[in-house]
């Protein structure tokens, strides 16, 4: 669905476009031919154009509504930091593009090196996938049951999604707090002083000795309906 302008074939206002299964996979508006302001791509996610080209942070998401990827874009280039997640929005991949050239780059794999990653609360008993659900799923009720909705994102109709970083050290401590994704600077700190108050981890494990381990929580802001 595309408007035109009266006197030319001059693409203007609400375009839309959907895939042969009946997903949208494009959406923004044009003005005088040009994209401007937020547009959402099925492969690229959501951002903005300026002028037609695409500028500042493009963020895309998975079927669960985790960050699978930000880029930051400069007059149409890729350009500036990047971060790319798996599924269950551990970071993965990290670096930094300059006018659409990787400038320097860092593939994370050390989840794979790894006996056992960080564990927020061990489950007695279990072992491997089950430990790990188990232990993502004590993280997970610790959080939102600690999590405050700052007054001042709720008064503005904020939600969406921060994305933490910290590093659990060799002996289960949390340290290097920092926050990639945030809305605001009071739900940034909200999730600062949540990570900050969690007990000591179960620290990462590698040729059987604890290990310091880099770790990514991704924290969702709902408002009630």
């Amino acid at each position: 669905m595309t408007h035109y302008a009266a006197d030319k074939e001059i693409e203007h206002g609400l375009h839309k476009k959907w895939c042969d299964d009946g997903t949208l996979s494009t959406e923004g508006n044009y003005v005088n031919g040009k994209k401007i302001g937020t547009w959402y791509h099925i492969g690229t996610g959501t951002g903005t154009y300026i002028d037609g080209k695409m500028e500042g942070k493009w963020e895309r998401k998975n079927e669960k509504g985790l960050t699978k990827s930000i880029y930051q874009y400069k007059d149409g280039k890729k350009d500036g930091p990047f971060m790319v997640y798996d599924s269950l929005g551990v970071l993965t991949n990290e670096g930094v593009y300059k006018a659409d050239t990787i400038f320097s780059q860092s593939n994370i794999e050390q989840n794979a090196k790894l006996t056992q990653i960080p564990l927020f609360s061990p489950c007695e008993g279990l072992s491997g996938k089950e430990a790990k659900d188990c232990a993502n799923s004590k993280l997970l009720t610790y959080v939102y049951k600690n999590l405050k909705y700052p007054a001042i994102a709720r008064e503005n109709d904020l939600e969406g999604q921060v994305i933490a970083q910290f590093y659990v050290e060799s002996d289960g401590q949390v340290t290097e707090i920092k926050i990639n994704n945030g809305l605001c600077q009071a739900m940034k700190d909200e999730v600062t002083r949540v990570i900050k108050s969690m007990p000591t981890w179960s620290p990462a494990i590698k040729d059987g000795k604890p290990v310091r381990c880099l770790y990514t929580l991704p924290v969702k802001f709902k408002l009630e309906g």
